[in-house]
C-alpha cells in the first residue's frame, strides 16, 4: 500500500524542520566532546562578576569594612575566569569552528556571544583606573572588543530588520549586542581617555529604548 500524500508531506515537513534545527543548535550528547558544546553564556559568569566588583569599588568612600579587598577579590577570580573562558574559545574556534558557526547562526546563543566583548570590555574599565600603566594594552584590547560587539550587534540588526527571525525566535537575548555593547562600550571608553566618546555612546544606548 502506497503512503498518503499527506502523511509523506507531513513527513517532509518533519525532515525539513529537523535539518534547520541541526543546522543552528550544537548538538548536545555525551558523544559530544565538551569543548565543542561549551556555550557562550559562561561569559556571563565573570561578566556579573564584575559588575560586583564594581559596585563594591563603588562602596568605598562609604568608608565600609572591607569593601576594596571584596572588589579586589571578586575582580581578580573574575579576570581569571575570563582568560580561562577566552583560551578555552581561541581553542574551540581553531578545533571546532563548525560548531562555532552553529552557535553564531542560532537566534540566542549568536546574541549571548556579545558577552565575550562586552565582558573583556567591562573589565579594562574597571582595571585602568587603579592599573595607568596598562594603558597600551587597554587600547589594543577596546579597540578589538569594540570591533567584534559592533560586528556581532550589526549581524542581529540586520537578522531582525530584514526578517531573517521568524517570530518565535525574537527573545529579550537581542537586546545585549546593541544596548549591552553601547553601555559597556561608554565604561571603558571613559577611563581610556575619551571622554567624549563615552557619553555618545551612552546615549545611542538610550536611543535604542533600551
Amino acid at each position: 500500500m502506497s503512503p498518503c500524500p499527506a502523511d509523506y508531506t507531513r513527513s517532509m515537513s518533519v525532515v525539513e524542520i529537523e535539518r534547520q534545527r541541526s543546522a543552528t543548535v550544537t548538538p548536545i550528547g555525551t558523544s559530544r566532546p565538551w569543548l565543542s558544546r561549551m556555550p557562550p553564556g559562561l561569559f556571563a559568569i565573570p561578566f556579573g562578576m564584575l559588575g560586583l566588583a564594581g559596585a563594591w569599588r563603588r562602596m568605598t568612600p562609604w568608608r565600609l569594612e572591607a569593601t576594596d579587598v571584596v572588589a579586589s577579590f571578586l575582580l581578580s577570580v573574575a579576570t581569571a575566569l575570563l582568560e580561562l573562558l577566552l583560551i578555552l574559545w581561541v581553542v574551540k574556534f581553531v578545533r571546532y569552528r563548525d560548531d562555532v558557526r552553529k552557535d553564531l547562526a542560532h537566534p540566542v546563543h549568536g546574541a549571548m556571544l556579545s558577552l565575550m566583548p562586552l565582558t573583556v570590555l567591562l573589565a579594562v574599565a574597571l582595571w585602568l583606573p587603579s592599573s595607568p600603566q596598562l594603558r597600551v594594552l587597554a587600547v589594543w584590547l577596546v579597540s578589538g572588543a569594540i570591533v567584534v560587539q559592533a560586528m556581532l550587534a550589526w549581524r542581529v540588526v540586520v537578522r531582525v530588520a530584514t526578517g531573517e527571525l521568524p517570530p518565535e525566535a525574537i527573545t529579550p537575548a537581542l537586546y545585549l549586542p546593541p544596548v549591552g555593547g553601547a553601555l559597556t562600550g561608554s565604561l571603558a571608553l571613559a577611563p581610556w581617555g575619551a571622554p567624549g566618546r563615552a557619553p555618545l555612546s551612552c546615549r545611542l544606548r538610550l536611543s535604542t529604548g533600551c
